[in-house]
C-alpha cells in the first residue's frame, strides 16, 4: 500500500473548507483482504483498475469489479473485502468540506445502482493518482497540488457522467421545489417569487417541476390544497370560510368555486356526504361486533 495523507491541515480546518482531501492512495490487495466495519469522517472514492471485491454498506452487498468506482460516505458504516480468486486493485481519493456532501449526493445519484458506478475508465484516475500517493513531505506545495488533484478528478468524473450529472441535479432541484411547495402552501404563492428563491427562471421552474412530476408547479399546488381541505372538512367541524382563509384562499366563494369545479360538490355537501358515510361505516361497524348476551336470572 501507498498512501499521502494532507496533514498541513487539521480535520477540523478541512471540515470548514469548500473543499479538501485527507488521504490519497493506492493498493494491490492480497486474495481476502478485508477492511472494516469502519466509519470515516470523510468520504472516499475508490476506483478499481483490476479484480473483483465486495463492498458492505448500509446492510447491502454490493459486487465490484475492474472499471467500477465504489463510494463510501463520510460517517457510513463500510467495509469491503477482495475477490479470494481474482482480488482487486485500487486507487482511491478521500475528501471533505462544505460542499463535499453535495459531490457525494450527485455522484450517488448518476449510479445505476447506489454507492457503485460502473463503465469509468479507472486506469485513468489511477494515472493521476498513484504519483500524489508517493508524496511525502507536509507542505503547502502538496497541499495545493493534492487539492488541485482533487478539483481535476471531480471534474473528470462530472465529464464523464455530464448528462446523468445534469439529470441528477434537475432532479434534486424537482424534489426542492416540490418540498417547498408542500411547506407554503397555505400562502399566498406567486410562481415568480418561488423561482426567485430558487435563483431560476419561472419557465425552467415550470418545466422541471412537470418533466419530473407529469404536473405543472400550479396544478400540484391546487391538488395539494383540495387534498387538504378534503381532509379539514371531513375530519373538523372548523368553518368553512376559515378553512379557505387556511388554505390561502382570497375568500370562501373562491375556495367554493374551486372546490366544486374539482370535486363536483360544494365544500357544504362534500361535509354532509362524507359525515353520513362516516355515521353508517360506525353503525355498520357496531352491529359487526356487538355481541349480545342473554341475561340469566
Amino acid at each position: 500500500m501507498q498512501e499521502f495523507i494532507e496533514a498541513s491541515r487539521s480535520l477540523k480546518g478541512k471540515t470548514t473548507s469548500e473543499l479538501s482531501v485527507h488521504n490519497i492512495g493506492y493498493e494491490a490487495c492480497s486474495a481476502g483482504y478485508h477492511y472494516g466495519p469502519r466509519v470515516c469522517p470523510y468520504h472516499i472514492i475508490h476506483f478499481v483498475t483490476k479484480g473483483k471485491g465486495t463492498l458492505y454498506i448500509h446492510q447491502l452487498s454490493l459486487p465490484v469489479g475492474t472499471g467500477d468506482a465504489f463510494i463510501i460516505p463520510a460517517d457510513k458504516v463500510a467495509a469491503y473485502e477482495a475477490s479470494k480468486e481474482d482480488p482487486w486493485n485500487y486507487t482511491w481519493i478521500g475528501f471533505l468540506g462544505t460542499t463535499s456532501a453535495s459531490v457525494i449526493r450527485q455522484l450517488l445519484a448518476v449510479s445505476e445502482e447506489k454507492y457503485v458506478v460502473h463503465g469509468l475508465d479507472t486506469k485513468k484516475y489511477a494515472g493521476l493518482i498513484r504519483p500524489a500517493a508517493h508524496m511525502e513531505e507536509r507542505n503547502m506545495t502538496n497541499y495545493y497540488f493534492a487539492n488541485g488533484l482533487l478539483f481535476q478528478i471531480i471534474a473528470e468524473l462530472s465529464k464523464d457522467f455530464q448528462g446523468l450529472a445534469a439529470s441528477a441535479m434537475q432532479s434534486d432541484l424537482a424534489n426542492e421545489i416540490r418540498y417547498y411547495l408542500e411547506m407554503k402552501y397555505s400562502e399566498k404563492l406567486v410562481l415568480s417569487e418561488v423561482a426567485k428563491n430558487f435563483g431560476i427562471h419561472p419557465n425552467y421552474l415550470t418545466r422541471t417541476f412537470r418533466e419530473h412530476f407529469g404536473i405543472t408547479p400550479k396544478q400540484f399546488l391546487m391538488q395539494l390544497k383540495l387534498e387538504k381541505s378534503c381532509r379539514l372538512l371531513s375530519e373538523t367541524d372548523l368553518p368553512i370560510g376559515l378553512i379557505a382563509r387556511t388554505l390561502g384562499f382570497d375568500d370562501q366563494m373562491t375556495f367554493a368555486k374551486t372546490f366544486r369545479k374539482s370535486m363536483f360538490l360544494t365544500p357544504s355537501a362534500y361535509r354532509q356526504q362524507t359525515q353520513k358515510e362516516k355515521s353508517a361505516v360506525l353503525k355498520e361497524t357496531v352491529d359487526d361486533y356487538v355481541t349480545y348476551i342473554p341475561l340469566s336470572f
